[in-house]
């Protein structure tokens, strides 16, 4: 087998949101740094995502600088992106906080400035609050890692970290041509490492891998959902694809799945190009619903 390595590194800043591709990027407690710090919540304070909203995927927030996750939001306006505002501090601008819902997990989040939340709302047709996950917040990822240690999460669904291979992708595109549907791109499945020099599926059974200085913990294969059949460049929604082929063969008890969701251990650095060292080899740590 040819080496393992990191051929795309991606976040996600606003939850559900256009991704941002990095060449190199830290990694954080809560996963690479700046992803899903911000998210979207209905009134009631519940967590607005691309299910409900495929337009979402055309908003962009771009990191002007990195290391205060300030941002500039845009979205498409014709042949040009048209900036809706900026935000310099996400702590600092906060205009209040409120306890809000991501699946099961309730945690505290900021409000950030109305007038930024109207023209989101505006724009996706939906009455939105934009929030912001501060450092004092704490949400932990499913399951914990081999010595017990809980891993705190950011608004990503339930692990910090998705992790991809190049050649999964390949594999499922067989299946569509074979059905004459259309190949999707990775982006369908919005990871946050993408490796190529695997087997197919290879990665769903790295229980414990590294790259450079950090360890990473295989948890469970990611179920997927809708998501996979919004355009990401469109955010319009075509037909059933590719959720129904991986029904037919990815799915593991109730859920269909591609890539797999990781913990990692410790802070550092992610760099395209690296190596990844797969150092222990088994089932995932957790089971898909039904299985």
């Amino acid at each position: 087998m040819s080496d393992i390595v990191i051929v795309d590194l991606l976040t996600y800043p606003l939850k559900g949101g256009r991704a941002v591709s990095h060449n190199t990027i830290p990694v954080d407690v809560t996963g690479l740094r700046g992803d899903r710090r911000f998210m979207l919540v209905d009134p009631n304070g519940t967590f607005v995502t691309q299910r409900q909203c495929p337009e979402l995927a055309l908003v962009a927030f771009e990191h002007t600088t990195p290391a205060k996750n300030a941002v500039r939001i845009s979205v498409p306006a014709g042949e040009t992106d048209w900036t809706l505002g900026e935000i310099e501090s996400p702590e600092a601008s906060a205009v209040g906080e409120i306890p809000v819902r991501v699946w099961k997990d309730t945690v505290n989040a900021i409000l950030q400035d109305p007038r930024i939340s109207n023209e989101l709302s505006t724009f996706l047709d939906r009455d939105v609050r934009l929030v912001y996950m501060p450092d004092a917040a704490k949400r932990l990822s499913r399951g914990q890692i081999e010595d017990g240690s809980e891993v705190v999460n950011s608004f990503a669904d339930g692990y910090p970290i998705l992790l991809t291979s190049t050649e999964s992708l390949a594999a499922l595109n067989h299946k569509l041509r074979q059905k004459s549907q259309p190949e999707v791109p990775m982006n369908r499945f919005r990871p946050n490492i993408v490796v190529e020099g695997c087997d197919a599926f290879d990665e769903d059974f790295w229980q414990n891998f590294s790259i450079g200085s950090l360890r990473f913990h295989g948890m469970k294969r990611c179920g997927r959902c809708v998501v996979t059949t919004i355009d990401q460049d469109t955010g319009e929604r075509e037909n059933n694809e590719p959720f129904d082929t991986l029904g037919v063969f990815r799915k593991f008890g109730t859920e269909r799945c591609f890539g797999m969701n990781v913990n990692h251990v410790g802070l550092g650095v992610l760099s395209v190009g690296q190596n990844v060292r797969v150092t222990q080899r088994g089932p995932p740590r957790i089971a898909a619903k039904g299985e």
